[in-house]
């Protein structure tokens, strides 16, 4: 849009369905090499995040956000993690209101 004032430019995305698949990866590895360094709820992710959470083998949650911009890094209470399998519970919410969840495993790598 341009008038005398200026001009402004927009993008809006508009999708064909309401419901997405929740994509969560398998493996990470906190080794501070840049790559799969941190854990968290992927970008083709288009539903809503209310909660992911990660537990460690004794069912202790090791993580939890509700912001889907944050990341786990491997550590708990400050202390590096072992390698190990851990397991995630993510529930989200899709475009047409419906509650979404998505649980299993996800190998940290040391």
């Amino acid at each position: 849009v341009s008038n005398s004032c200026g001009s402004k430019t927009d993008t809006i995305e508009v999708f064909k369905k309401c419901d997405f698949e929740i994509y969560m990866p398998n493996a990470f590895t906190p080794n501070n090499d840049g790559l799969n360094d941190f854990l968290g709820v992927s970008g083709f992710n288009k539903n809503h995040l209310i909660e992911l959470r990660i537990y460690n083998r004794w069912g202790e949650i090791v993580f939890k956000t509700s912001d889907i911009n944050k990341r786990w890094n491997g550590n708990f209470k400050g202390l590096q993690q072992p390698g190990g399998v851990y397991i995630y519970y993510l529930e989200m919410e899709n475009f047409s209101g419906k509650k979404v969840t998505k649980k299993g495993g996800v190998t940290l790598i040391r």
